[in-house]
């Protein structure tokens, strides 16, 4: 009995371990400025949801983001590139990250803020990253309705 009490206790603290490595990962990982947002799905403004089946992303790398995302929602004016996605591949402005902590709910986050301009219109980007790697980017532009995007942020190396 004492035996598999001390054996399940050691498990626990291996896993526990482990999940506190996984955890500060992602922090790590969004720390380096090396890294992606993998959507896989959004929602619109209006409050339309739809789980995205091709492969759609954001990335930073160093000074520079680049993003390739659908776009359901209202434009104010139509691009001229005839793209209706969200593109963007440049220097980024304004970038700052902030850890916010509820210590109660140990819900802690880091946020990224950033701005950048694509081919037609310029993107306020928000990123909220939980400790898991889960995350959120929400998108605001000149030209059309707010959009979000729920998926996971991932290592730009992997």
């Amino acid at each position: 009995m004492k035996k598999s009490f001390l054996l399940m206790l050691s498990c626990l603290f291996v896993l526990g371990v482990f999940a506190q490595t996984q955890e500060e990962s992602s922090f790590d990982v969004v720390k380096s400025g090396c890294y992606t947002f993998e959507a896989s799905s959004l929602t619109s403004q209006g409050g339309f949801h739809k789980t995205l089946t091709s492969e759609y992303s954001m990335t930073v790398n160093g000074d520079d983001a680049k993003a390739h995302l659908p776009y359901v929602g209202e434009a104010y004016s139509a691009p001229m590139s005839g793209n209706g996605g969200i593109e963007f591949d440049g220097a980024m402005q304004d970038y700052a990250t902030k850890i916010t902590s509820k210590k109660k709910e140990k819900n802690d986050q880091i946020i990224v803020t950033f701005q950048v301009k694509g081919e037609d219109d310029t993107y306020k980007c928000t990123l909220s990253v939980s400790k898991s790697g889960s995350a959120t980017l929400s998108v605001n532009s000149t030209n059309r309705n707010s959009i979000s995007y729920s998926g996971m942020v991932v290592s730009a190396a992997e």
